[in-house]
C-alpha cells in the first residue's frame, strides 16, 4: 500500500506521454499485480488517464463503458472481450478500481480503458451498421452480407483460418475497402450531416476490420505481412493518442516483445519501435523478467482447436541468464533504470550484449527463451523474483471448456 517505494518514477517519466509495460508471460499473477499498481500510481500521482491494453479494440470498448459509467457487468464486459488471458481475478481486481475511481473524480481526471488488437470485431461491426441504418441505408443491405462473411472467419480464428477462408477473406476485401473509402468520403464532406464522433468511431471500427483481414490472409496478398499486427496495434493507439486531449497520457499493456525499441529488421517494425518514432522519448518502455515460479499457459490440439489452460512451472533460471543475474541481487522486486549510461563501462558493454531472457506465449511452447539485448529493447526493466500463475474468473473456465476464446 501508498506509493513511497515508486517516488523516484515520478522524475524518471516526468515527461513522458507514453508508458509501455510489458510481461515476459501472459498469465503471471504477480506482474499483472504489479503493473496494476504502477497503473494506479501514474493515475493518482501523475495525472495518466488512459490505459491501452493487447486485447480487441472492439469488444473492449464495453469495459470502458463500464468503468467510466458502471454500464453493464464488470465480470460479463470482461469475458466479452474474447481474450481469455485477461479474463482473470487480477485484471477484474483492476476493473473494480478503476471504476471505483471514476466514480470518485472530476471528468477531466477519469482513467478510460482502451483495445489495440485487431480481432472481435462484432461490436464494430455493429456500430457501423447502426451508422448505416440512420445515415445511408442504401449501403445497409450489402454491408450486412459483407459483415456476416467476415463474422464467420471470425469465428474460426485464431487457430483455423484455413486456405478456403482466406480466399474468401481476399475476395471480400475490394468491398470492405470500397466501404472504408465511402465512410472518409463522408468525412470529408464540408456539407456533412453526420456526428463527427459518430462517423469518426464507425470509420476506425472499419479499418480495424480491414487490419483483422489483411494480417490473416497475409499470403495471399501482395505486400502484407503476417507480422503486421503489432504495426497494426502502434496505429490504432496512435489514433485514440489523437482522438484525446493533448494533455492526455497514456499506459499500453502488451507482452514484451509488442513494447520493445528493437528496429524492425526484416520483419514489420513492433508497436514500441514505431511509438519511439512518433514520440522519440515521450514513449517509455519498461520490459519485465522473472526468476523462477509458475504462470498461467493454454495448450494447442492438433486439430488446430486451442485446448486447456495448463500451469507451468519452471525451475531457476540458467546460470548466466539475464534472470539468474537479477536474482543474484536478492531483491526480490527492482527497477532498473536502463535509459541512462551504465556507472562502468563493462556494465555498459555487458548490457548491450544478447542476454538469454524469457519469452512466453500464451499458446505453450516448451522454447521459453530468448537471446535478447536489454538495453537495446527497452528504456527500464522491471524484475519480481518468485512468480505464480494468474487466476483465471469461473467464466475463463467456461469458455475454455467449450474451446472457445482465445
Amino acid at each position: 500500500s501508498g506509493f513511497s517505494d515508486l517516488e523516484p518514477l515520478k522524475t524518471l517519466l516526468r515527461d513522458v506521454k507514453v508508458v509501455g509495460l510489458g510481461e515476459t508471460t501472459h498469465g503471471t499473477r504477480e506482474i499483472f499485480q504489479l503493473k496494476h499498481r504502477l497503473v494506479e500510481f501514474l493515475v493518482v500521482e501523475m495525472g495518466f488517464t488512459a490505459l491501452a491494453i493487447e486485447g480487441s479494440f472492439a469488444a473492449c470498448q464495453p469495459i470502458n463503458d463500464y468503468v467510466l459509467h458502471g454500464k453493464g457487468d464488470r465480470a460479463t464486459v470482461l469475458t466479452g472481450q474474447g481474450y481469455v488471458v485477461w479474463d482473470t481475478e487480477e485484471i477484474s481486481d483492476m476493473l473494480d478500481w478503476m471504476r471505483e475511481y471514476n466514480r470518485l473524480v472530476p471528468d477531466e481526471r477519469k482513467v478510460k480503458f482502451y483495445g489495440v488488437d485487431l480481432s472481435g470485431n462484432d461490436v464494430g461491426r455493429q456500430a457501423v451498421l447502426a451508422y448505416l441504418r440512420k445515415n445511408d441505408p442504401d449501403r445497409l443491405k450489402a454491408t450486412e452480407s459483407l459483415f456476416e462473411l467476415l463474422a464467420n472467419a471470425e469465428a474460426k480464428w485464431p487457430r483455423r483460418i484455413d486456405e478456403e477462408t482466406k480466399q474468401s477473406l481476399v475476395q471480400a476485401l475490394p468491398q470492405l475497402q470500397d466501404l472504408i473509402d465511402h465512410l472518409t468520403e463522408i468525412k470529408a464532406r464540408p456539407d456533412s450531416q453526420s456526428s463527427e464522433a459518430e462517423l469518426a468511431r464507425a470509420l476506425q471500427y472499419a479499418r480495424v476490420m480491414k487490419q483483422w483481414l489483411t494480417v490473416n490472409a497475409a499470403d495471399l496478398l501482395p505486400k502484407a505481412d503476417a507480422n503486421d499486427r503489432s504495426t497494426c496495434m502502434a496505429g490504432n493507439l496512435i489514433y485514440l493518442i489523437d482522438q484525446a486531449r493533448p494533455d492526455e497520457k497514456f499506459i499500453i499493456w502488451q507482452h514484451n516483445w509488442h513494447i520493445s525499441l528493437e528496429g524492425p529488421g526484416d520483419a514489420s517494425p513492433v508497436l514500441g519501435y514505431c511509438l519511439r518514432e512518433k514520440f522519440g522519448h515521450g514513449y517509455y518502455a519498461f520490459g519485465f523478467e522473472f526468476g523462477e515460479g509458475s504462470f498461467q499457459s493454454r495448450t494447442a490440439l492438433p486439430d488446430k482447436f486451442l485446448g486447456d489452460l495448463k500451469e507451468i512451472t519452471l525451475p531457476p533460471p540458467p546460470i548466466g541468464s539475464l534472470p539468474w543475474y537479477l536474482s543474484q541481487t536478492h531483491m526480490g522486486v527492482l527497477i532498473l533504470n536502463l535509459s541512462v549510461p551504465a556507472g562502468q563501462a563493462v556494465v555498459g558493454q555487458w548490457l548491450q550484449m544478447p542476454q538469454t531472457v524469457h519469452s512466453v506465449g500464451w499458446v505453450y511452447d516448451e522454447d521459453i527463451y530468448l537471446e535478447w539485448s536489454v538495453a537495446k529493447r527497452y528504456d527500464g526493466l522491471i524484475y519480481i523474483d518468485k512468480t505464480t500463475a494468474s487466476r483465471p474468473t469461473m467464466n475463463a473456465l467456461q469458455t475454455v471448456a467449450r474451446r472457445e476464446g482465445l
